[in-house]
């Protein structure tokens, strides 16, 4: 029995050797392919860390804008320029003159509230040829004058 039993651990160690090698080389490839996937992730995640401080930085800036626009109160004589301006028909010309008559300042102040208001978007200007600049209330203005319940 000693010769059989010799060659049948012998067989059997060089089966399970063969398993194995097979098994060690299954898991072998199985961790390639994590190691490459875990490359991949961490690649995808330093996108998307980018992408969110991108994000992050936008939301920011529209907020700081948007803090600016919705928490500023302009001065009384812009609200004034503003109120006139909505009390007219949109089909009316109106010169920087008529705004500061009415509303009693200089012409050349009302011009320079109006550009002021104009960077602002809270108006817009029209040009005709040979014909003074004519100004008219803006969305964004009829929203200021709304918000801080200037008119209803």
């Amino acid at each position: 029995m000693g010769l059989l039993d010799g060659i049948e651990k012998l067989i059997n160690e060089h089966g399970s050797a063969v398993i194995l090698r097979e098994r060690i080389a299954l898991a072998e490839d199985k961790y390639s392919a994590l190691e490459k996937k875990a490359i991949d992730l961490e690649a995808e995640n330093q996108r998307l860390k980018l992408n969110n401080y991108e994000l992050k930085e936008e939301l920011g800036n529209l907020k700081d804008e948007l803090a600016k626009f919705h928490g500023e109160s302009l001065d009384s004589v812009k609200e004034s320029i503003l109120l006139f301006l909505s009390k007219q028909h949109e089909d009316t010309d109106i010169f920087a003159e008529h705004v500061a008559g009415n509303i009693q300042i200089g012409a050349v102040v009302a011009r320079h509230h109006l550009d002021e208001l104009k960077d602002k978007k809270f108006v817009s200007v029209g040009y005709m040829t040979n014909s003074p600049p004519h100004w008219h209330l803006a969305k964004e203005g009829r929203r200021y004058l709304f918000e801080h319940k200037l008119i209803t």
